[in-house]
């Protein structure tokens, strides 16, 4: 059953409990840093969700579209590390207490089996993602991490160490990825501070090889 199906047979205490949120484009919904206390659904506009993995990555799970969620797998694992979740457009978002999903989910068997499915398939995107990451060469593992804490908002706590940290990368490959895409114009990196050229270039070229 879709997500929009089940907002709407929702039991009326769980609609009533719902917040309405609006979120401008580039607003950061969700920060990797806060704890996870809700489930969000995302009613129009786009968002961008964005999650570490066990090594580190910090990965593009997927664009989310109307009527689909997220914040579901921190609010039933809250040992986990959170996601970061950007609105690419203007979103328009319910939000609905960790209390309450619960109690709708054993109201409704189909809103359970909703979530498990979504669960199972942001197990497989990351697993594919991180076959994609293991294609690149070292040089766009790098790009891509620069270019997911420019989207994040925290490209100026970025440092070498923690570049190599992400891509698996001894410090010298990672200052010698970096120098040729300095002299390829794409990034800065001056007093510790990174930034990125042409960020909306950066971004189709990384969404043609990580296709």
């Amino acid at each position: 059953m879709l997500l929009k199906q089940l907002l709407e047979k929702a039991p009326e205490r769980i609609k009533q409990a719902f917040e309405h949120k609006h979120y401008t484009k580039g607003t950061l919904i969700i920060s990797p840093d806060e704890q996870v206390k809700h489930l969000y659904i995302l009613t129009d506009g786009e968002g961008e969700i964005y999650q570490q993995n066990l090594s580190g990555v910090l990965l593009l799970y997927t664009i989310m579209t109307p009527y689909s969620c997220f914040g579901e797998v921190e609010i039933i694992n809250n040992k986990l590390k959170p996601l970061s979740v950007i609105a690419k457009t203007d979103c328009q978002i319910l939000r609905l207490q960790r209390n309450l999903v619960f109690e709708w989910m054993k109201l409704d068997f189909h809103f359970n089996l909703y979530l498990f499915e979504q669960l199972a398939e942001k197990l497989r995107n990351n697993s594919e993602k991180l076959f994609q990451l293991a294609a690149m060469t070292v040089k766009d593992r790098i790009l891509y991490s620069l270019y997911t804490h420019y989207k994040i908002g925290d490209l100026d706590q970025l440092t070498k160490k923690q570049i190599s940290y992400e891509v698996a990368t001894p410090i010298r490959s990672v200052n010698r990825a970096l120098s040729i895409l300095s002299e390829e114009g794409l990034i800065t990196h001056k007093k510790k501070h990174f930034s990125i050229h042409f960020p909306e270039k950066v971004g189709k070229y990384l969404e043609t090889i990580m296709e």
